[in-house]
């Protein structure tokens, strides 16, 4: 007797969780609608508990709002994305409450309303902007505390791009509301010489180890890498440039790609 059985249903199930965990998100969101049972699959948590979202072309809304929906919203746990404008960043940070770490490459074009994030209890830990020489990058101090203030659990922040961020300003900020989790900073500057920003950044911020500074002064071509640790067997600041570290962060500037 011939079996009756639809044919995507006749494959192993172990086979057909293979299968979607090798797909692109954007696929599972329509291999998800093929039938009941790949509905199921495709709804298992840790298919979208880690998404890389590559396109060859920029992402719109239009594109990520199936991938990040209420399917898959409560499972979210870091996201990856590249070629992305402001409206796609700034969806990200607020419809995904349980997102902890969040990967930006590649950008044309990227400001501050990027950042607008309105959930006051999010619960992101890490944030990484890898832009390259070409993009275009307006993301401000004000900008910057703002995000530390919806975003209290914050612990790493990297900037790395073609762009300024004033430090005087951002440091003002810090010290009316000091980020207690904030373990690692990274930011562009046209300070020629940070260092003293450097140390008030250490002292302002309890949990900060390591400062990272990138100086696109005019007087730093290629622009230099400074990298200032917190002191662990003494009193005080301990300052070092690692060559290694600096040629990595290059790296991303110009590829957009972290290290």
């Amino acid at each position: 007797m011939a079996c009756k059985r639809p044919l995507v249903e006749r494959l192993p199930l172990e086979l057909w969780c293979y299968i979607i965990f090798l797909l692109p998100p954007a696929d599972v969101c329509v291999v998800r609608h093929v039938s009941r049972m790949l509905g199921v699959l495709c709804n298992d948590p840790r298919v979208w508990k880690h998404l890389e979202l590559e396109s060859s072309t920029q992402w719109d809304l239009k594109q990520i709002r199936p991938i990040v929906a209420q399917h898959s919203i409560p499972h979210i746990r870091s996201i990856s994305v590249h070629n992305v404008r402001d409206e796609v960043v700034r969806y990200i940070l607020n419809a995904c409450p349980q997102l902890e770490e969040l990967t930006v490459s590649r950008w044309t074009t990227l400001s501050h309303h990027a950042l607008k994030c309105n959930y006051a209890a999010h619960g992101l830990k890490r944030l990484h902007l890898h832009g390259q020489d070409a993009a275009y990058t307006a993301i401000d101090a004000l900008a910057i505390a703002r995000l530390f203030t919806c975003c209290p659990q914050l612990q790493v922040f990297e900037m790395v791009a073609q762009a300024h961020v004033h430090l005087p300003t951002l440091l003002a900020a810090f010290a009316r509301h000091p980020p207690q989790a904030l373990r690692l900073l990274a930011l562009p500057t046209y300070h020629p010489d940070p260092s003293i920003h450097a140390e008030c950044f250490l002292r302002l911020c309890p949990g900060l180890e390591s400062v990272l500074l990138i100086s696109n002064s005019v007087s730093h071509h290629p622009p230099n890498l400074f990298i200032y640790r917190r002191s662990l067997s003494r009193t005080g600041m301990d300052y070092s440039s690692v060559a290694g570290i600096r040629k990595s962060m290059f790296s991303i500037m110009r590829q957009g790609n972290p290290p």
